[in-house]
């Protein structure tokens, strides 16, 4: 199952066009609109009026190839946000340790400091590799 983000997309014939890289006149579009309509119960007639970003199931369709340059990977998503978070910890307690305000600021030594720069550092080039 692949899911896409809904762009600047007025109807299911836009989404269809756009997913599975079909002319406006191809006859397959209509097949393709009515399979997207099927696996989106969610999509209402008027999609401008949905936000920007709502998830769209994109079915497999035999026949048809599916051009998904912006795929939405919900468990991708959930580990970059886990990432970030961690990230963010670590920026916090490196930064509450350098600075001496946490209880064990005293057992500071440079390969601790080292230590957590390093980690600190890994965990950022991680997520901008696959963020």
């Amino acid at each position: 199952m692949n899911i896409v983000p809904l762009s600047n997309d007025a109807t299911l014939a836009d989404i269809a066009a756009r997913v599975y890289a079909l002319k406006p006149k191809d006859k397959r579009l209509a097949e393709a609109s009515k399979a997207l309509a099927l696996a989106n119960p969610h999509l209402s007639t008027d999609l401008r009026k949905m936000p920007a970003g709502t998830p769209v199931v994109v079915p497999s369709l035999p026949g048809l190839s599916t051009n998904l340059s912006n795929q939405i990977d919900p468990k991708r998503d959930a580990v970059m946000n886990i990432l970030n978070q961690l990230g963010k910890s670590v920026q916090q307690a490196s930064a509450a340790q350098l600075a001496g305000t946490t209880p064990s600021a005293s057992k500071t030594t440079p390969q601790r400091a080292a230590a957590i720069q390093v980690l600190h550092t890994d965990i950022a080039a991680f997520i901008k590799l696959h963020a």
